[in-house]
């Protein structure tokens, strides 16, 4: 009213002296003019005064350095308040777009009358005029939301036994009256504050059923908050807040930050709230716009991780993501309107953990027919500092189409949230087959085989799979068959593994073979992170004077094999009764012979007629190292083809 009166004031004086400048000749329209400069200086400067320009505003905080405290303040602000140069930009209209840096403009009313501009306080008498870097802008909505940082050095890590109490001052809200955006700082609790990750103004159409509005927030770190309830006395500045009976937290939504809002008592309004969430040891504010309004056509969140409740239009529940620093961090969102000649425009998110982006927005449907959608992929690599859970908020944006400065403004999405949770180490991969202390026997020339395998925990790491040293005497592994893992997050994949089949045919001359074949199981790894393996040794025995009968066998084809007689092998297996012996049958190709003390291979060769090099030829494990005339162990067995012609 103040602001009224004084403009109608001046466009009386105006009016005069425009009256009087006809008659005042060229001194009096040199005045006039003179005048009338002055009149747009002081509406200008009224504007500043009195401009309901400010809509949001949250205040974080990180300790890096001895009592030294860096704040993020994060504020949105209409974009076309004040004349001049106020929020001057590169936009094609002159004003402000993403990526400018602008002051920040508005001004404190004070008790004396005196008009102080807008400061942030860090509580212990330092203030500081602010730049904004916009990281986002609307033309449509009007607005401008960004960050601005400030490092301040504070005497001691509290304020004697309280906390540091910094604030954002200024005026005036979009709804009038003063803001003062107050934090809790003490470095003695608490180094990381919580971050807002709520949107600056939550939009939800009237219901005759109360929404459970989340309000997450987290720390850089991971770390969520543990309690929520609304601002008051100063907190809250010269806001006239919703009642109690309309918005207000519950016992248990206080602790889990789900604010009950009832727009039936509400009624079609946009109304500021202050929120004060706290976690170990500080608070922080969340000052935001909450809209009422009477319009459910607005666009719908569809598929994964995303889905809107067509009935309340809101969310039901916030879908829990999981993954590992380190590691990409992918998914995609949807959105789509079902409003004829419209057209979404954005699905926007305001603030991403570090690292993180939104990109390759991708537009289909048509607006006239009602089915407009946009999806746009979530992009984060998270690092290993940056374990815990990680709250996602976005929202979707429709205009009107063909677009036009004449349309109505559309109302957007309500708020859509995803939970993100990253394991902050990466397990090592494990085997499943075969059993650790696994022995697998084989049979003289006789193909035999296993499988070898195991897994990832981590779905979002592939595996390899290797014996560790080069295999010999034939021994072959399979290429390793990979199962597919997650790409996306909402990928369904609970692990990744990895098999392979380990392959052999060992000679004739194997007999007695014994060696443990050990195999590596390994993974990747992720940015900043130490790959881990695991490796599984298998202990292989070719059977001594054992041989499996293949198809096409005969005693004949198996003596030659053997170099002995078919009669001599027919002998030895008085079980099979017929000349050719059944497939897969399991014959003994010689005789063992268990030494005593004394026995040399010199001794056995001369007693049962057979040479040297066919005892060496049937019994692997003494076919290297030492001389004929070495002494056999006590009950050591040897295979045998006794010459039963000459010995």
């Amino acid at each position: 009213e103040r602001d009224g009166e004084k403009r109608e004031r001046e466009r009386e004086r105006e009016e005069g002296e425009e009256g009087e400048k006809g008659e005042r000749g060229e001194r009096g329209g040199l005045a006039g003019e003179m005048s009338m400069r002055f009149v747009l200086v002081c509406l200008a400067v009224l504007e500043l005064a009195y401009g309901r320009h400010f809509q949001y505003g949250s205040v974080s905080f990180r300790q890096n350095g001895p009592n030294t405290i860096e704040f993020h303040v994060f504020t949105q602000w209409k974009r076309s308040y004040g004349t001049f140069s106020t929020f001057k930009g590169s936009g094609a209209d002159g004003r402000a777009i993403t990526g400018d840096v602008v002051d920040m403009f508005g001004v404190e009313n004070s008790d004396t009358g005196v008009a102080n501009p807008v400061a942030f306080f860090a509580g212990d008498g330092t203030s500081y005029s602010l730049k904004m870097t916009v990281t986002h802008h609307s033309e449509v909505d009007d607005t401008l939301y960004g960050v601005s940082n400030v490092t301040h050095i504070y005497e001691s890590p509290n304020d004697g036994d309280a906390d540091w109490l910094p604030f954002l001052k200024g005026c005036c809200r979009e709804s009038g009256g003063n803001f003062i955006v107050t934090a809790r700082v003490n470095m003695l609790r608490q180094q990381e504050s919580l971050a807002i990750k709520g949107l600056p103004i939550m939009s939800y159409p009237l219901s005759g059923t109360p929404y459970q509005i989340p309000l997450p927030a987290n720390t850089p770190g991971g770390l969520v908050g543990s309690l929520w309830r609304r601002g008051a006395g100063t907190e809250i500045g010269g806001a006239t807040p919703p009642p109690t009976s309309a918005v207000f937290f519950s016992s248990q939504g206080s602790t889990n930050g789900n604010l009950t809002v009832r727009t039936d008592l509400l009624g079609v309004s946009r109304v500021p709230l202050t929120v004060m969430v706290a976690s170990i040891g500080s608070v922080v504010p969340y000052d935001f716009i909450l809209d009422v309004h009477a319009d459910r056509e607005i666009p719908t969140f569809v598929g994964l991780p995303l889905q809107t409740n067509l009935t309340s239009l809101a969310q039901d529940y916030i879908p829990t993501l999981s993954g590992y620093v380190g590691y990409p961090f992918l998914f995609s969102v949807t959105a789509t309107t079902a409003r004829n000649a419209s057209v979404v425009t954005d699905i926007r998110s305001f603030r991403l953990p570090s690292g993180a982006v939104l990109q390759n927005q991708q537009q289909s449907g048509d607006p006239y027919q009602g089915t407009s959608t946009m999806k746009v992929d979530f992009a984060w690599t998270p690092f290993p500092n940056q374990a815990g859970t990680h709250y996602v908020c976005f929202e979707a944006v429709q205009w009107a189409f063909p677009p036009s400065p004449y349309a109505p403004k559309l109302p957007p999405s309500t708020q859509h949230c995803v939970i993100i949770f990253l394991e902050s180490v990466n397990p090592a991969p494990e085997f499943t087959v075969p059993a650790e202390g696994t022995i697998v026997q084989f049979s003289l020339a006789s193909a035999g085989s296993f499988q070898i395998g195991g897994f990832n925990q981590n779905p979002y790491d592939t595996l390899t799979l290797t014996p560790n040293e080069t295999l010999r005497f034939g021994q072959e592994l399979s290429p390793p068959v990979i199962t597919e893992g997650k790409v996306l997050a909402t990928d369904t994949a609970p692990r990744v593994e990895a098999f392979a089949t380990f392959s052999w045919t060992p000679g004739a001359s194997y007999g007695a073979y014994e060696q443990d074949v050990c195999f590596v199981l390994s993974q990747r790894g992720g940015g900043g992170l130490t790959p881990f393996s695991s490796t599984r040794c298998v202990r292989l025995v070719v059977l001594r004077c054992r041989y499996v009968v293949r198809d096409g066998d005969s005693f004949e084809s198996i003596a030659q094999l053997f170099s002995t007689d078919w009669l001599t092998l027919w002998g030895l297996n008085i079980n099979v009764t017929t000349f050719v012996p059944p497939v897969g049958q399991t014959i003994v190709i010689g005789r063992e012979y268990q030494a005593s003390d004394g026995d040399t291979l010199l001794t056995i060769s001369k007693q049962l007629g057979s040479s040297l090099d066919r005892l060496r030829a049937l019994n692997f494990d003494l076919a290297g190292g030492g001389g004929a005339d070495r002494a056999l162990k006590a009950g050591q067995f040897v295979c045998t083809q006794p010459d039963t012609c000459t010995s």
